[in-house]
C-alpha cells in the first residue's frame, strides 16, 4: 500500500517536472524565435538596398506587418 501511494507520488512529480520543463522549453524557444526573426528583419534592408530610401522604409514595414500577422495566426 505504501509503495502505491510512493509510486502514486513520483508520478505526480514526474508529471509536474515534464510540464515545467514543456514551459521552460517553450519560452526559450520563443525567445530564440523572436532574436531570429529580429536578425532577419534587419538584414532586410541590405538585400534591398537598391531601392530609394522611401520604398525601402515601405518594403520593410511591409515585411514586419506580414512576419507579425503570421505570428498573431491573422492570415488572409
Amino acid at each position: 500500500m505504501i509503495e502505491f501511494i510512493s509510486n502514486i507520488l513520483q508520478k505526480i512529480g514526474d508529471f509536474f517536472t515534464a510540464i515545467w520543463e514543456f514551459i521552460k522549453m517553450l519560452v526559450d524557444d520563443i525567445v530564440q524565435l523572436v532574436t531570429l526573426l529580429k536578425d532577419w528583419l534587419s538584414q532586410i534592408p541590405e538585400l534591398f538596398s537598391w531601392l530609394p530610401a522611401s520604398l525601402l522604409a515601405l518594403v520593410v514595414l511591409g515585411i514586419g506587418v506580414v512576419v507579425l500577422y503570421k505570428i498573431l495566426g491573422r492570415e488572409g
